[in-house]
């Protein structure tokens, strides 16, 4: 078989509705997929100041795509702050021949 086309996706944080869509992605044969999030943002539990209550997500199925946090497991907010200055190497490393972001809000968009 050829290469496998080499994708990485560049995210805010682990969001319960695009993570499936990753695993799907990471079972077709023709591509190797890494995920690549800023913040571990509803994969760890954090209070959420407007609703003022406690989210964690369950059914986010990590293990079933090939992914990293970037700024380690921290929980940071997806603000227009977020950034990870780690992305720059961690491109590098995997050596992508697609990368795709959602918007440039954040720096770590931008970045990418």
């Amino acid at each position: 078989m050829a290469n496998k086309l080499k994708i990485a996706i560049v995210v805010s944080h682990p969001i319960q509705h695009f993570c499936p869509q990753y695993e799907s992605f990471a079972k077709n044969e023709k591509i190797e997929l890494k995920v690549f999030f800023a913040s571990a943002l509803g994969f760890k539990k954090y209070t959420d100041p407007q609703f003022k209550r406690d989210i964690s997500w369950s059914s986010l199925r990590l293990q079933n795509f090939n992914h990293v946090f970037l700024n380690g497991e921290e929980t940071l907010p997806a603000d227009k702050t977020l950034d990870a200055p780690a992305l720059d190497q961690a491109l590098v490393n995997f050596g992508p021949g697609l990368v795709v972001v959602y918007g440039y809000f954040q720096p770590v968009l931008r970045r990418a």
